[in-house]
């Protein structure tokens, strides 16, 4: 009897954790299932897949970690499918190739429910290796399908993605063992298979009228279900209060932005890489004569650095303004004759032009500028 008291305790006590409460007010698990096949051994593994249909002259085969499956000449096709079902929103990954792209055959691996009306797929098929097609289907009703430059050839293995949620599926490649994002990415919002279903992975190979055989290498599949978190993002109902901002971090490219930015005395904005290069002059000037470039605006910019390289000795100026207009001098800068020199200055003013006054020889002088925020 203590024995049972004391499981029971236990039991209890680990229900009481797994309930929120103002002591445990959210549980964040991060991944609630996750499942992953590499294909080791020499076989295909009956815990994690069943062959559902094999076409006339085609094999299957697990050989150096890889699924192959080989499709023969014959008309006919091969299902396989995953045993372990799973739910949305879930993202599936696999790494595959194909040795061939002919006529007369297609190639899918989906996300598919037990009828097969409901599913998120790639299809490969046609004889170009770069075109793959991703489409989706609600109870049978097909969505949009389109033929699309996957930016990965299927003659060498990339990894090919389909993240479905409860109102979108990404469909997205990016390739093995490299340092960038995805290579392409494509977005579906109609049609898509509903939340409320299971579904398995499926591997399908059609023939019909081939000439030779293709092999099907598929490296691995992969899916993780994460844990959904509700969660209300005040600062996207219009408040303006700071505490209740979104901050957002730019990678690169170009921002569009309406309207003007008010900038607190409790910070700033900045763009690290938003740097402007010029070149001001690489022509040829007479004896005596002066160069005087276009003006230009700093747009906020706050470093000024310039560059010169003449053949003759001349004197470096740069012209400062408020209106674009009305230039005003600073103190020149000597430059010897080919001698490189970088001048730095803080822009006190909006806009600046450069002078080059030349000595009494011809020269040609080369002046660069770079504008900086930083």
């Amino acid at each position: 009897m203590p024995l049972f008291v004391d499981w029971a305790r236990d039991v209890l006590e680990n229900i009481l954790q797994a309930i929120p409460s103002s002591e445990n007010p959210a549980l964040i698990k991060g991944i609630r299932s996750k499942f992953r096949d590499d294909f080791s051994g020499g076989t295909l593994n009956a815990d994690n897949w069943e062959v559902i249909q094999l076409g006339s002259g085609q094999a299957i085969t697990v050989s150096n970690s890889e699924l192959q499956i080989n499709t023969g000449t014959s008309t006919g096709s091969t299902i396989i499918r995953s045993k372990k079902s799973f739910s949305i929103p879930v993202r599936l990954s696999f790494v595959f190739y194909l040795s061939q792209r002919i006529a007369n055959q297609n190639f899918i691996i989906e996300i598919v429910d037990s009828a097969g009306e409901n599913y998120a797929r790639w299809s490969f098929n046609g004889t170009n290796p770069n075109n793959s097609i991703p489409s989706v289907a609600n109870f049978g009703i097909a969505g949009s399908a389109i033929a699309v430059n996957t930016a990965n050839a299927t003659s060498t293995y990339a990894l090919y993605e389909i993240d479905i949620g409860l109102n979108e599926v990404i469909f997205a490649t990016r390739n093995l063992e490299a340092g960038n994002a995805r290579a392409s990415s494509y977005s579906r919002n109609r049609k898509i298979p509903d939340p409320n279903l299971e579904y398995f992975i499926q591997v399908r190979v059609e023939n019909s009228g081939v000439v030779s055989n293709t092999t099907v290498f598929v490296d691995s599949f992969s899916y993780q279900i994460p844990e959904l978190l509700s969660a209300e993002i005040t600062g996207g109902r219009g408040s303006t209060v700071g505490s209740e901002a979104i901050p957002v971090i730019g990678v690169g490219g170009n921002f569009s932005i309406n309207g003007a930015i008010a900038v607190s005395t409790i910070g700033t904005i900045t763009a690290l890489d938003n740097v402007v290069y010029s070149t001001e002059t690489i022509a040829t000037l007479l004896a005596n004569a002066t160069f005087t470039g276009a003006s230009k605006d700093t747009a906020g910019r706050k470093n000024l650095t310039v560059f010169v390289n003449s053949d003759q000795t001349g004197t470096l100026f740069v012209d400062w303004s408020a209106d674009a207009l009305t230039f005003f001098p600073f103190p020149g800068q000597a430059c010897a004759a080919n001698t490189s020199v970088v001048y730095q200055q803080e822009t006190p003013l909006r806009y600046y032009r450069i002078r080059f006054v030349n000595g009494a020889t011809a020269a040609t002088p080369k002046i660069y500028t770079l504008l900086r925020f930083l």
